[in-house]
C-alpha cells in the first residue's frame, strides 16, 4: 500500500495495513481508547447526494482494540480481491467516542486498486 496525503494505493487481492490516528493541529497525537469504535469505510467516489441516505458501501472494517492508542486498519485479500479497478472508490475514517461524540477523523479521500500481475 502507498500513501499520497490521505489518498491511498494498493493493489487489487493483496494484504495491506496502515495506522488511523487523531491529532491536534499542533501533532499531538488524541490516542482511542477502549470503548471507542473507528470504522473504515470504502465508497464507489461517486458521492451520494447531500439528502440521500444511501448507507451501500464496498466493504468497511470496524476498529474496537487499539495498539497504544492507534487505529490499525488491516485490509485482507477478500476485501478487494472481486472488486473492479477501474471504478474509482473513496474512503473515510469515523470515530465514534464511547461517550456517543461522533467523528470523521479523516475526511472523504481516493482509494484506489491497482491491477495485479500474479
Amino acid at each position: 500500500m502507498t500513501t499520497k496525503g490521505n489518498d491511498l494505493f494498493m493493489t487489487r487481492g493483496d494484504d495491506a495495513s496502515f495506522l488511523a490516528f487523531r491529532e491536534l493541529p499542533d501533532g499531538t497525537h488524541l490516542p482511542f481508547e477502549d470503548g471507542d469504535v473507528v470504522r473504515f469505510t470504502v465508497r464507489l467516489a461517486k458521492k451520494p447526494k447531500e439528502d440521500s441516505k444511501d448507507d451501500r458501501y464496498v466493504f468497511q472494517k470496524v476498529i474496537t482494540e487499539f495498539d497504544k492508542g492507534y487505529a490499525v486498519v488491516r485490509i485482507e485479500p477478500k476485501d478487494t480481491r472481486d472488486l473492479p479497478t477501474k471504478p474509482d472508490y473513496a474512503y473515510d475514517c469515523e470515530l465514534t467516542t464511547k461517550d456517543g461524540l461522533i467523528d470523521t477523523f479523516i475526511k472523504w479521500s481516493s482509494f484506489t486498486l491497482g491491477k495485479e500481475a500474479t
